[in-house]
């Protein structure tokens, strides 16, 4: 049985591999992408052997835990010493750390996916269209802290899906590394927090699935949140220890500024799908925006199709639209097999308790997200910061793709050639345009 289990672990893998080929072919392929100013702060941390003031004034992102950039930074010195023997350059090895965190979510990824959908043939239908996700593929080749908060969420995500499949009470060292999970994410990002009350809620829930009283479950979140708040004090002794800053004076400017730049916005909603302006992607720079934004980032549901498939629109050579059109009218139809999935998903939920954290784990992050833009002025942008529920997202599609299955079983001929036309739009794209390599200089691109 475990040899059976073992090679079929190994099949849903091959799946996955033409997601390893595009992620390394989009660091041989593409220039060095930035968000912000996250390399920058690499550097500086490199060279001065200290962490930057975290007010913003110099260094935007130096705002941010910064585990993430030490340890980059550690591998940027270690090829500036190396000199020219490096088989990087330290800009480029920088960017690679990105790189291996993508490839090190994929085997937890086929983990997640398998411990909920039983069935091998949606599954690998999910995997094959994952490969394609452009967010993930170009997030994998960015300079940023975003693909490292992926691999530890979905590290305690995958963590805390074991723990909620056992009806016996978790065990004190389960729910320590869960802990240690999510600490960890809180060493690189500030959001964190947001995770460790979705893996409380299901903590809670187990109330509800497994009759378990409230006297266990309460000390066991409460361990939870014990074990995870140490990590976060780095964080939040920076503020407190850097010469002419007040932390609440600096959240305040916050707040204040976002409201500023939200009056020169369009109206943001969350009822519209703005499918035109995906299709003819007709950007508009604003100067206080990371990146260049249309009318689709002030919708909540264009954003969200965004953030998983949109290709970059800032290289020097930028894919051809009508190729981006029909990638992206392909992609509608296989997200509305996803959200098909999600309702089923949702209708789970109730009674089983892992999809009651596959719809948890990404959901409370989203109303969060969502209540701070409609109420607390956040700038319009793509939800980018979903990698660490790529798990949750697969899985709902694989779900998608089984209950339509059980439907209409004629359909899986129309649906694995629906996924090869994505797939070789996928590929045009991805392959189009100028190749760089790894010695010959880079641009550095952040978006304009």
């Amino acid at each position: 049985m475990t040899t059976s289990k073992q090679a079929g672990f190994g099949k849903d893998l091959l799946f996955l591999l033409p997601l390893v080929l595009a992620c390394l072919v989009a660091y041989l392929r593409f220039p060095l992408f930035q968000l912000d100013d996250h390399l920058a702060v690499i550097r500086e941390i490199a060279r001065t052997g200290s962490w930057p003031a975290p007010d913003g004034r110099e260094l935007r992102m130096a705002q941010h835990p910064l585990f993430h950039h030490t340890s980059a930074a550690l591998v940027w010195r270690g090829m500036e010493m190396l000199g020219e023997s490096a088989p990087l350059r330290p800009d480029r090895a920088a960017q690679a750390l990105s790189l291996v965190y993508a490839l090190a979510i994929i085997p937890l990824l086929a983990g997640i996916v398998r411990i909920v959908v039983d069935e091998p043939g949606p599954r690998r239908m999910a995997f094959v269209v994952f490969g394609t996700f452009t967010g993930y593929v170009f997030s994998s080749v960015t300079v940023s802290n975003e693909m490292a908060l992926g691999f530890w969420g979905t590290a305690a995500f995958f963590q805390l899906l074991r723990i909620m499949r056992d009806s016996h009470p978790p065990r004190r060292a389960s729910v320590l590394g869960l802990g240690i999970l999510l600490g960890t994410a809180a060493l690189i990002k500030m959001n964190a927090p947001l995770l460790l009350c979705s893996a409380v809620i299901c903590f809670l829930a187990r109330v509800w699935f497994y009759r378990e009283k409230w006297g266990p479950v309460l000390r066991r979140s409460g361990l939870l949140i014990l074990v995870f708040i140490p990590f976060c004090l780095p964080s939040a002794f920076r503020f407190p220890g850097t010469v002419g800053v007040n932390p609440q004076e600096f959240r305040w400017r916050q707040v204040q500024q976002k409201r500023e730049e939200a009056k020169r916005e369009p109206m943001y909603d969350i009822y519209s799908f703005r499918l035109s302006s995906i299709l003819i992607r007709p950007y508009q720079v604003y100067p206080y925006a990371e990146v260049p934004i249309n009318r689709a980032d002030y919708s909540f549901w264009s954003s969200l199709f965004i953030s998983n498939w949109q290709p970059p629109h800032f290289l020097p050579d930028p894919p051809t639209p009508i190729l981006v059109a029909g990638f992206s009218l392909i992609a509608m139809l296989i997200t509305a097999i996803g959200l098909f999935g999600f309702s089923v998903g949702v209708g789970r939920a109730v009674r089983q308790p892992v999809w009651f954290v596959l719809i948890v784990w990404p959901g409370f992050y989203l109303a969060a997200w969502l209540f701070m833009r409609l109420f607390l002025f956040q700038p319009g942008q793509h939800i980018r910061h979903l990698l660490f529920s790529s798990g949750s997202q697969v899985a709902v599609l694989a779900l998608g793709f089984q209950a339509l299955l059980h439907w209409r079983p004629g359909l899986k001929r129309v649906l694995w050639i629906l996924i090869i036309l994505q797939v070789g739009l996928f590929w045009l794209i991805l392959l189009g345009g100028p190749f760089y390599s790894l010695h010959t200089p880079w641009p550095q691109l952040m978006p304009p």
